[in-house]
């Protein structure tokens, strides 16, 4: 495509991220804003409760 990535600014960016203390995303805020006591379920896709 003509581009090259600058990995060293890349990881610069990505510095702030690994510093935090968990990096599992937790969505289960905003799928009970949209379904009521919403757990996660991995035999369930996640809008079918």
């Amino acid at each position: 495509m003509g581009i090259t990535i600058d990995m060293d600014k890349v990881m610069e960016a990505n510095a702030p991220y690994n510093k935090l203390p968990s990096h599992d995303r937790n969505d289960a805020a905003a799928m009970q804003y949209l379904i009521p006591n919403w757990v996660y379920d991995c035999n369930k896709p996640a809008l079918v409760r």
